[in-house]
């Protein structure tokens, strides 16, 4: 069994002991490696003469330029042929600089001194996009480079236009631990938020405007760091929320939350808080948030109440999310174990529109909700997902095929698009699509090679034969994106909509820095480019199988 490097081989970070399968994930940049991996073959090295052999030398200047050769003892006669072959490469090399002028000068330079830029790398799971567009282009991701023998991570704004990633800006030096940043804009302010630090930079320079320590570290969920009406609002690890105005580093207020899993929810806008009551037996909250003080606009308990079949009401807890009804001033929410619970309110004067049970379900993954203009489609840890009609609470079953576990993927129209996986022998991946009308399975077909979907919050190693797949739509038509460790194959389909169909494959390889099993990172979809991290490159992937583009160069 071959040696693991006790080092990431990417990034430099101390790699962790093996999981149970062997694996072995760098908690900086995410690079993969699997314990029984041989370890890869030296590069060929170039002899060099050992000076201390020998003191004679050899010293010609050419304007600001000094070449020292130093001959090493490599025995009688040898030494001579050795001391006239280095002498006349290097009388050739300065005829040649001579010749070519302070052009041929430079370049040589720059050969023997590699850019800073040749070893920068992205670190996975870092990307976030400047902008909530359905497109983007514009994005901040941690950087990692080597200077002076050693490395610094920076924040990073990116472009992505017609002739590929331009790097606008870079900010100071990171803190070595950063890994990942999470990312908020007011106005030309771009704020970042990394373990218990805040920092405020400029959008258009990334000159640092300020900077302030949290009381703990930031917590990584959706709606933790985020701007609803020109503030800036975080959640820590220890359950407080903090509000930022741009201009200052001065916290503007504290709240201590009653629960440590309390969720803070951004929808149309404006901040939300649910969270458990201070009086004890009292359901748990949503609160409508100031963001300029921090104190309660208004609060509402949700909740399915008692009925003929059920003894108890349905309450939220700490741990739920509230979604904006898109088109309206409306949230909704879906919560609640074993039967659960949706129910729409008008956010401004808490008037309920409806409230309905709905049967069966276990339990909501929050990863797993689709929120529509006409509907709200539910993922569940049942093989069932459930549709409910934002307009009048009814439901429908959206059962998957036998033996199949089902995933909510995207509203196309009136069609929802899933993808599956196997839940019997093994394990293999596939697409299916229903009727949002009718609540009808369209069409149920195996992905190729039987690839598996992409992680939702991690990345996946890409071992042989272990493909994984990414659907990604443009809200109209709807493509399959495969990706292979063999050869680093990459494979573009078209979805017939209708029928489930894969349209001619078109095929290519994406780039990546090392010969071992590439990590994939899904970063964002976009309506014409999926945007993924593989192992330390970014890489923005044309579904329609143009030439992927990549950043660092």
């Amino acid at each position: 069994m071959a040696l693991i490097s006790e080092s990431c081989e990417s990034c430099g970070t101390p790699l962790p002991a093996p999981d149970a399968a062997g694996l072995i994930t760098c908690p900086s940049c995410g690079r993969v490696t699997r314990e029984d991996e041989p370890t890869p073959a030296p590069a060929p090295s170039t002899w060099l003469p050992d000076a201390s052999a020998d003191p004679r030398s050899i010293t010609i200047h050419q304007e600001t330029v000094e070449t020292v050769v130093k001959v090493a003892k490599v025995g009688r006669g040898c030494s001579i042929v050795v001391s006239l072959i280095i002498l006349a490469s290097v009388v050739g090399g300065i005829a040649l600089a001579v010749n070519s002028g302070s052009n041929a000068v430079k370049s040589v330079t720059d050969a023997l001194t590699p850019s800073s830029s040749s070893n920068a790398i992205s670190l996975s799971g870092s990307v976030e996009p400047i902008a909530a567009t359905p497109d983007p282009t514009d994005f901040v991701v941690v950087v990692q480079d080597y200077k002076d023998g050693d490395s610094h991570r920076y924040l990073t704004r990116v472009k992505l236009g017609p002739a590929g990633f331009s790097e606008v800006w870079r900010s100071a030096a990171l803190p070595s631990s950063a890994s990942a940043a999470k990312v908020a804009v007011v106005g030309d302010t771009l704020f970042a938020g990394f373990d218990d630090n805040v920092w405020a930079v400029s959008l258009a320079t990334g000159k640092q405007q300020w900077t302030a320590s949290l009381r703990d570290s930031i917590t990584n969920c959706v709606g933790c760091f985020a701007v609803a009406e020109g503030r800036l609002v975080v959640r820590t690890q220890d359950a407080y929320l903090t509000g930022f105005a741009p201009a200052s580093s001065e916290q503007s207020w504290t709240r201590r939350l009653n629960s440590q899993s309390a969720q803070v929810s951004s929808a149309g806008g404006h901040l939300y808080l649910v969270d458990d009551s201070a009086e004890k037996g009292q359901p748990t909250r949503v609160h409508s948030i100031d963001p300029a003080t921090g104190r309660d606009r208004r609060a509402i308990a949700p909740a399915c109440p008692p009925g003929p079949q059920d003894y108890y009401a349905s309450n939220m807890s700490a741990g739920d999310a509230v979604y904006a009804v898109p088109g309206s001033k409306d949230l909704v929410s879906a919560f609640g174990y074993g039967d659960g619970c949706v129910v729409r309110w008008e956010a401004t004067t808490n008037r309920v529109r409806f409230a309905v049970r709905i049967r069966g379900t276990s339990s909501f993954d929050k990863d797993l909700t689709l929120v529509g203009r006409q509907d709200i489609v539910l993922g569940t840890s049942s093989e069932a997902m459930v549709r409910v009609s934002l307009a009048n609470g009814a439901q429908t079953a959206l059962p998957a095929g036998v033996d199949q576990h089902a995933e909510p993927a995207k509203i196309v129209g009136r069609t929802l698009l899933a993808t599956t996986t196997t839940t019997r022998g093994t394990t293999r991946g596939g697409l299916a699509a229903w009727s949002l009308d009718t609540g009808r399975r369209l069409w149920n077909v195996p992905a190729p090679k039987g690839a598996q979907p992409t992680s939702k919050r991690s990345s996946d190693a890409l071992f042989d034969n272990s493909p994984r797949l990414v659907l990604a739509t443009d809200g109209t038509t709807a493509r399959l994106l495969v990706f292979e460790g063999e050869g680093h194959k990459l494979t573009i389909q078209s979805v017939d909509m209708a029928t489930g169909d894969l349209g001619d494959p078109v095929t290519t390889t994406y780039p990546t820095r090392y010969g071992g099993t590439p990590s994939l990172t899904v970063e964002a979809l976009g309506r014409t480019k999926v945007l993924v991290t593989l192992d330390t490159l970014l890489v923005s992937i044309p579904v329609d199988g143009r030439t992927p583009e990549r950043y660092p160069n």
